[in-house]
């Protein structure tokens, strides 16, 4: 049996019993949170009330009178039967006066405590209280706040009088002074600490009686009794911190009241609140409401496990919060929230959605006049100048929207603007106290809160619950994709810039992320030009070419130097000339020529603009860019201590010109090293282009080699590319070498890689780390292109106009796009694995898979054409609700798959010249065509250099000397292949399908047509088949 205490209001018709069943009735019964419960007991209405107040009695009571307002025989049932009392009830008015907060908090508190002291069979009593009782006090990170009574600056009994002589006087007017509140940011925070107090010291039956008495009016219901008279049981005393809605229970986003947090988040989602002042890198502790309903239904019995072994502590306080183990800053509220309330506005809406979290005072005055201030005094003047019943009410409801404002903002910026940490020590006692069972329904983890999808639940239950719209609908397949699990790039947390937060896209005009020191293009090349390898050849060429031109002043040769044989008569005369010293020193130049045409050069002007422009391009453009924060932040970790892990390289996948862009994009929003990035020669020709590119990071690089190059160039590549990477420490490349124009994987380039891998063997560097980013398109910008290309059209070069003739894409919706940020992968210990299994011997580069990644594709070696069509039957069955891969494999047509939980992932293409290799349940069909990107890896052509061309082999393979681990030859290249191999298979594991794609597949599958109907079995067809195979 439960006893539930129900306030019924004066001017209700009911009153006693009757009225108290009747708004329990209503309120509670009715309510949306117990539809579930509803529904899983099934019946009619009226079954599942009766069956319900069966368990749950409702009696009619109010914490402000004696004996909190029972009856004789309520009160004689009550003392006689109750075991347990859970005291929640409270004032949650933050602005309410302090005498009216004194009179619920307080003294309601106190005449519970009364009533449980009267209960014979009381084993335990829970007081809900709040974490904020210590508002008043700092508690950072290295002091978080410990689960211990709060200490009060002043005389509880002598604040009580105060209060109640001045208490008329208090309830005309708000609270507006600090000496009122002792220094606590509002009265209810004051008032619940003012009642801990109390209770401990009821507790220990050093309760002032008589001075409480007088401050009580005479009511004795107030004053606990001495504890000789009463009865004894433990008290726990539970401080939630800012309770948000419920994460399961009794459904996902349930909350019903609008108070702290929601109530910023509410008002910012109507477009009311615009900016608040406040530090959005300040941890905030929001807390699940069911798991505060956890807490408080073990609460008891954790209490009556724990008094034999503790009976001279009868208090304990327990902190429910997330702050200590699992904080939460208000920056990642802003960046969740505010995309979801811009995709789905409320009907509500009253302006667009925006919000700002400032520290600065005048940008804080500014945005507020320029939001609200300005907007209503216009309204004003417009409706005297108009007499115009528009401008007259355009202008109430700008009054009404400061007011709001102003309110939520004086409730809400105390807790902006500080942040506190607390222990959760007890908590966690209780929950390791429980069973595995009782942990599994009253979970009591906060770590198990993930952020970024509560946050959107929180979102969508303000929505659903409190404005009651039709909410968007969380799609559970995106929620096991993980897909709420990440944030969305273009609406990045507002970065910093010496206190003044900024609208979204101008934080890359004013923002530093570049706190690292970047060596110049000049020190650089400084740098290259005194390796030995280059002035040893420059030394040897020098030598080679007088000698050669001596030797054909003596007749020709059948050696003679192709080069100079297309030279003119004076040049190739002026060259046979020359003399060693001659010679040597136009090698230095024809050096430093390539060097310049190379080099990156960064510019920290040049790239915040150009960061601005790219937030301007891909909020036009994409309507989601999706990254997982988590995943960045294992980047961050080894990108930001190169001397233990060593150089990391960035390999995307690549299928559009905007692939590295967006990479770069991403490291600059969150704080990461921009990497230097491979881009293709022919963008070195566009005046322009060149120079933001090569001031982004880009440096410049041959796919092929000329005629008329000097064999200087591969040394001249190799050793900076090994600098820049030993420097530099971030290194982007495609390891597929082109974008693939079919969507396929295709086979890896190992130039670029083999050349950082070098690194490692020659021990230069203590480790290499390759970071897998797959990038997924719902619709790429080179839609109309690609299929031209593929049809055997010639690809346009790339040209200035040809880049200003695509704006025409800025007004196109390209949909979503999705970026996974693999786990780095540790070459170094990559290849001790493969030294631990015995692998030796060649591995060969394209014929078939490298034996580390092969082993975990056996079996999946079916083609993406052995797909079947759905049959009907296979419709039927999975409009019947049958596992949607078994009902394609029950038509004969359908294929007989080797594996089981296969996952369908793009396959690989190889080149034109390779054999077919097999990946993830598909193997390759025809190659795409080659083309370059701006970022196009040349890890292609300096493959071809570094493996083809006898001139930039010969010195590779003799100037390096190599570890002992690393001795053989064949072991090396065995290490590369395999790692390329294995990068190409995460790269597809990381792949996202969009509901786009399926569609489309669904459409090629009936080219002549395809009723409604059908195309959506189809697709959900293809969608289980898609799910089932991981």
């Amino acid at each position: 049996k439960i006893f539930a205490l129900i306030r019924v209001p004066e001017t209700a018709a009911l009153s006693g019993r009757e009225g108290a069943l009747e708004r329990f009735r209503s309120d509670v019964l009715l309510s949306e949170a117990f539809d579930p419960l509803r529904k899983l007991k099934g019946g009619s209405e009226e079954t599942f009330d009766r069956a319900f107040l069966s368990v749950v009695e409702p009696v009619a009571g109010d914490l402000l009178k004696p004996r909190i307002g029972l009856s004789e025989e309520d009160w004689r049932r009550v003392t006689e039967e109750t075991t347990v009392i859970i005291h929640c009830a409270a004032s949650i008015v933050f602005t309410a006066p302090i005498a009216d907060a004194v009179s619920i908090n307080v003294w309601g508190t106190l005449r519970v405590f009364h009533l449980a002291q009267c209960c014979r069979a009381l084993k335990a009593m829970v007081h809900v209280s709040t974490c904020y009782v210590n508002a008043h006090t700092p508690g950072g990170k290295e002091n978080p706040l410990e689960e211990k009574l709060v200490e009060l600056p002043f005389d509880p009994y002598e604040f009580l009088l105060e209060v109640a002589g001045e208490g008329e006087k208090q309830r005309k007017r708000a609270v507006r002074k600090e000496d009122d509140l002792r220094g606590w940011p509002n009265s209810y925070t004051l008032s619940k600490a003012l009642t801990e107090v109390l209770l401990s010291h009821a507790l220990q039956g050093t309760f002032s009686s008589e001075q409480a008495l007088r401050a009580a009016g005479g009511d004795v219901s107030c004053l606990p009794m001495p504890p000789q008279q009463g009865s004894t049981f433990p008290l726990l005393i539970l401080r939630p911190s800012i309770v948000g809605c419920c994460t399961k229970l009794p459904m996902a986003g349930w909350v019903d009241t609008v108070s702290a947090a929601g109530a910023l988040f509410l008002t910012a989602s109507l477009g009311v609140v615009k900016v608040v002042r406040g530090d959005q890198d300040l941890v905030g502790d929001l807390v699940p409401c069911d798991l505060v309903a956890n807490a408080i239904v073990a609460g008891p019995w954790w209490l009556m496990k724990e008094r034999p072994l503790r009976p001279s502590q009868p208090l304990r306080i327990v902190q429910v919060g997330t702050s200590h183990d699992n904080p939460l800053q208000w920056r990642l509220c802003v960046e969740i929230l505010l995309p979801f309330f811009r995709l789905n506005p409320s009907e509500r809406l009253v302006r667009r959605p925006s919000f700002v979290l400032t520290k600065s005072w005048a940008v804080h005055a500014l945005l507020q006049t320029a939001h609200n201030v300005v907007p209503h005094k216009a309204m004003q003047l417009a409706a005297l100048l108009t007499q115009s019943r528009f401008f007259q009410k355009r202008a109430r409801g700008m009054r009404r929207i400061r007011k709001v404002s102003s309110a939520v903002e004086a409730v809400f910026s105390h807790f902006v603007t500080r942040e506190w940490f607390f222990q959760t020590n007890q908590l966690k006692a209780m929950s390791m106290s429980m069973q595995e069972e009782d942990r599994r329904r009253f979970p009591l983890d906060p770590c198990a809160v993930s952020w970024a999808e509560y946050l959107e639940t929180f979102a969508f239950g303000l929505g659903r619950f409190v404005l009651k719209e039709e909410a968007p609908r969380i799609v559970p397949e995106e929620v096991e994709a993980g897909l709420f699990l990440q944030s969305n790039l273009l609406n990045h947390p507002q970065l910093k810039y010496s206190g003044t937060s900024f609208p979204t896209s101008m934080w890359a005009l004013f923002n530093a992320p570049m706190r690292y020191t970047v060596t110049s293009q000049a020190d650089m090349v400084h740098r290259v030009l005194q390796k030995k390898e280059i002035r040893d050849l420059i030394e040897k060429s020098a030598t080679a070419t007088a000698a050669k031109a001596e030797a054909e002043a003596h007749g020709p040769s059948s050696t003679q130097d192709k080069r100079l044989a297309k030279m003119g008569g004076k040049e190739k005369e002026r060259r046979q000339r020359e003399s060693v010293e001659e010679i040597r020193r136009r090698l230095n130049g024809d050096t430093r020529k390539f060097l310049g045409q190379m080099a990156a050069q960064f510019s920290m002007p040049t790239l915040r603009g150009f960061g601005f422009f790219l937030m301007q391009v891909c909020n036009r453009v994409f309507e989601r860019v999706t990254v997982d924060p988590r995943q960045i932040e294992k980047f961050r970790k080894v990108q930001s201590d190169i001397k233990t892990y060593g150089p990391v390289l960035l390999l995307p996948s690549h299928r559009s010109y905007l692939d590295f862009l967006l990479v770069s994009l991403i490291a600059f929003a969150y704080d990461c090293k921009i990497p230097l990035i491979a881009a293709g020669e022919e963008f070195a020709k566009i005046g322009l282009i060149n120079y933001v590119l090569r001031a982004s990071g880009a440096f410049f690089i041959r796919r092929k080699l000329h005629e008329d190059d000097s064999d200087l160039y591969p040394v001249i590549l190799r050793e900076y590319f090994k600098e820049i990477t030993k420097s530099h420490g971030v290194i982007e490349f495609f390891l597929e070498g082109t974008r693939s124009r079919t969507g396929l994987l295709l086979e890896p380039k190992k130039g670029l890689l083999a050349m950082a891998l070098d690194l490692l063997f020659s021990g230069e560097v203590p480790d290499v780390q390759l970071v897998p980013i797959s990038i997924s398109y719902e619709r790429i910008l080179e839609d109309q292109s690609f299929p031209r290309e593929l049809l055997g059209e010639k690809k346009v070069k790339e040209s200035f106009l040809r880049i200003l003739r695509a704006r025409s894409a800025l007004s196109t919706n390209y949909g979503k796009v999705n970026l996974v940020f693999g786990d780095p992968i540790s070459v170094r210990a990559y290849a001790d694995q493969m030294r631990g299994q015995g692998r030796s011997g060649p591995v060969p580069r394209t014929s078939a898979l490298p034996a580390m990644a092969s082993d975990r594709m056996e079996g999946q070696e079916k083609d993406i054409g052995s797909f079947a069509r759905p049959t009907e039957e296979s419709l039927r069955a999975l409009e019947a609700g049958k596992e949607g891969r078994e009902a394609p494999h029950s038509s004969s047509s359908s294929p007989e798959w080797k594996g089981e939980q296969r996952a369908l992932m793009p396959p690989i293409a190889p080149s034109p010249s390779s054999s077919v290799c097999a990946t993830k349940g598909t193997s390759s069909s025809s190659s795409a065509s080659s083309s370059a990107s701006p970022s196009t890896s040349a890890s292609g052509e300096a493959h071809q250099m570094s493996q083809s061309d006898p001139r930039g082999s010969s010195t590779h393979s003799h100037s390096l000397s190599f570890l002992p681990e690393f001795d053989s030859e064949d072991f090396r290249r065995q290490v590369v292949d395999s790692v390329a191999w294995e990068t190409v298979c995460r790269l597809g594991e990381g792949m996202v399908f969009h509901v786009v794609h399926l569609v489309a597949c669904a459409l090629l599958m009936h080219r002549g047509g395809v009723a409604l109907d059908l195309l959506a079995g189809v697709c959900r067809w293809l969608h289980a088949e898609v799910v089932s195979r991981g």
